[in-house]
């Protein structure tokens, strides 16, 4: 982007946005508790869960699921309630996917074209060209 050399026309920007939800049991205080939620699982006839060891706030907890869309973790939540699994909850997922967002004023055609060029050079990044406020 220095090379192009559009310092007084660039902007950048830190955004973040949850990468998915997930359905899960609230992390239990001791293992024998957590034993206990399992054992509602089984009884249930729920066998797809993964449980949280490492070290910190989620130790003890118990995944039951994650998913992209709220809608397909409503629907897993639903199936678990309708099963009788009383203590599952949904929510978002804690970690956020972090995004820079580079916003380029009144470029002309060629600065547009080289834009293309090097986005190609990056994986996972896009041009957009949108209408702005020009305020």
């Amino acid at each position: 982007m220095t090379t192009l050399k559009l310092v007084d026309k660039l902007a950048q920007r830190q955004t973040e946005y949850a990468i998915g939800y997930w359905v899960y049991m609230p992390p239990a205080h001791t293992r024998v508790e957590m034993d206990k939620n399992i054992a509602e699982l089984k009884a249930h006839n729920v066998k797809d869960y993964f449980t949280v060891q490492e070290v910190g706030p989620w130790k003890n907890a118990i995944s039951l699921g994650v998913f992209k869309t709220d809608k397909a973790a409503r629907k897993a939540f639903d199936s678990l309630r309708a099963k009788g699994v009383k203590t599952a909850v949904m929510g978002e997922l804690m970690s956020k996917f972090k995004l820079t967002v580079f916003v380029l004023k009144s470029p002309d055609v060629v600065t547009i074209e080289k834009m293309v060029t090097l986005q190609k050079e990056f994986a996972g990044s896009a041009v957009h060209l949108v209408a702005c406020d020009q305020t």
